[in-house]
């Protein structure tokens, strides 16, 4: 490799082993940044209101799984069920048992990426949502569709499910509140 010749500012030629090296060698020194005040509070003000949940203590894993064939986007976990969606737009649902997901139903949610997936809390009603705009509920037992709707005008990119509420928020910054019916 040959040496490069760079001059300096207001120097002689010096021989340096990569421009990386000299551009370093020429850069003018650093003049000492002014300090200012933050117009955030300081972090022991919120200190109580973030404080972190003493009873969690630490996290064991229980089980690893590649279920899909993308990347996951997101997981729910209602007793031994565990729901996956991804980025291939594959809703699945696996049991935990004995410390092994072992998968029971694979539905082709959506053509188009999903975001979000979510049981309800007995387990029986998995949701999903994503960037066909739809939110769909499958029943978690057979596998079968419950209901479909659209839900926003562009991508939804979250879901959250609790009790008889589903929230949904989407890409045309919109958060909206769903009841779930029989």
């Amino acid at each position: 490799r040959e040496l490069k010749t760079l001059p300096p500012r207001g120097g002689a030629p010096v021989r340096a082993r990569s421009a990386l090296e000299c551009f370093v060698k020429t850069l003018p020194p650093r003049a000492p940044r002014a300090t200012t005040r933050s117009k955030f509070p300081a972090p022991a003000a919120d200190a109580r209101r973030f404080a972190a949940d003493r009873r969690i203590v630490g996290l064991v894993l229980k089980s690893s799984s590649r279920p899909h064939r993308d990347a996951c986007a997101a997981a729910s976990v209602c007793g031994g069920l565990v729901a996956t969606c991804s980025r291939d737009g594959v809703l699945k649902l696996s049991k935990l048992a004995d410390g092994i997901l072992r998968p029971q139903r694979t539905l082709a949610a959506s053509k188009l990426r999903l975001a979000g997936c979510a049981l309800d809390d007995a387990g029986a009603v998995a949701v999903a949502a994503g960037e066909d705009r739809h939110v769909a509920a499958y029943d978690s037992e057979t596998g079968r569709l419950k209901c479909r709707v659209e839900a926003h005008e562009a991508a939804v990119s979250c879901l959250a499910l609790r009790g008889p509420s589903v929230a949904t928020g989407g890409w045309d910054a919109v958060v909206k509140l769903w009841a779930v019916a029989d």
